[in-house]
């Protein structure tokens, strides 16, 4: 035997909306804390040093969006409303050369915490024609009052300021959605 529910909402006992369910059967992200945020334009890196990506855009393709007002002064802010374990990626484009390291991490402002850095590497530098990338992924704990920001590093044989691609959207973003709370 087999039953069926069909709702189109579901509330806590207090009467407040939990979930919504799409015609399709998903659940509306109005109700999941999620962004793809990224930056909206080039970012210019001195050599053998961090640089930050201010994350300041979600327009401009599909690839862009926050469904509950995530991104300010180029970081993620966590609310008391946002707050739980999230997954995000940090995805960085290099503009036209390959570093000898190229490293990306995600970092929680108020303490510095790294929590996720990803990296790599090259054995030839300064090849220009190609766009070297590196990403990063995992899963974050994230309380009320955390700020979150997406930093790169890049050391390249000649010394030389190197940027990262910005223009558009899928070279070099930031993402995260919440799976708890």
């Amino acid at each position: 035997m087999s039953s069926v529910i069909k709702v189109d909402a579901i509330q806590n006992q207090s009467g407040t909306s939990a979930i919504q369910i799409a015609s399709d059967g998903t659940f509306k992200p109005s109700k999941v804390p999620c962004f793809r945020v990224h930056t909206s334009a080039n970012v210019s890196a001195s050599n053998a040093s961090w640089t930050n990506i201010p994350l300041n855009a979600t327009s401009g393709t599909i690839a862009g969006f926050d469904t509950y007002g995530m991104m300010s002064s180029n970081k993620i802010n966590i609310t008391s409303a946002t707050a739980g374990i999230y997954f995000f990626t940090g995805h960085v484009r290099m503009n036209n050369n390959v570093p000898y390291r190229l490293i990306i991490r995600i970092l929680r402002v108020a303490d510095q915490v790294i929590v996720l850095q990803s990296e790599v590497g090259s054995g030839s530098a300064n090849l220009s024609g190609r766009y070297q990338s590196v990403q990063c992924n995992g899963l974050v704990q994230c309380s009320a009052g955390d700020s979150f920001q997406m930093d790169f590093y890049q050391n390249n044989e000649s010394s030389a300021t190197l940027g990262a691609v910005g223009v558009n959207s899928h070279e070099t973003f930031m993402s995260g959605f919440r799976i708890s709370g």
